[in-house]
């Protein structure tokens, strides 16, 4: 299986997105803290407030609540509404408010 998803690939989670050219702003990355499966709790554009519950993670009969790590505007969701993710798999990104 193909995953394209990792926000392990150039750096740990939650660090900054390189912008694209000409741009100045970084978001942040939300990433799964181990695997699970994700539910996404908000929508792209939507504000979010910095330890706001933006997504749940559900393992083993336990479930956990993924937070925003910063104030800002989702800008992007790695997926619609739910899915099975590992440890490091990118959530959202975070664009700064």
């Amino acid at each position: 299986m193909i995953r394209s998803r990792s926000a392990t690939e150039d750096g740990a989670a939650g660090a900054p997105v390189a912008p694209a050219p000409g741009e100045t702003v970084r978001a942040e990355r939300v990433a799964a803290p181990f695997a699970g499966v994700a539910t996404v709790l908000v929508r792209e554009g939507d504000s979010v407030l910095r330890g706001q519950p933006i997504a749940s993670i559900e393992a083993m009969k336990m479930e956990a609540a993924i937070a925003a790590p910063a104030a800002g505007r989702v800008q992007q969701l790695a997926f619609a509404d739910h899915a099975h993710v590992q440890g490091g798999d990118l959530i959202a990104l975070i664009a700064p408010a």
